[in-house]
């Protein structure tokens, strides 16, 4: 928990959003507001760009929502 949740960091060097519910659990409890979730999730937007998903499936709708 340096700057990021980080999952599997000598592995992948990623955030994994599958372990981020009990992660940002524990942090919550642990920690507080903690500057670590809110970089975890912009990192992830970047990791995982939403509009790749939405050209693949050609889902307008699903982009508008999480606009």
């Amino acid at each position: 928990m340096q700057g990021h949740l980080w999952n599997g960091i000598k592995r992948d060097r990623l955030v994994w959003l599958d372990d981020f519910h009990p992660e940002l659990k524990t942090t919550a409890k642990g920690f507080g507001n903690n500057e670590a979730v809110p970089n975890s999730l912009d990192l992830v937007c970047e990791q995982y760009p939403l509009p790749d998903l939405c050209k693949q499936n050609a889902d307008l709708g699903f982009l508008k929502k999480h606009r």
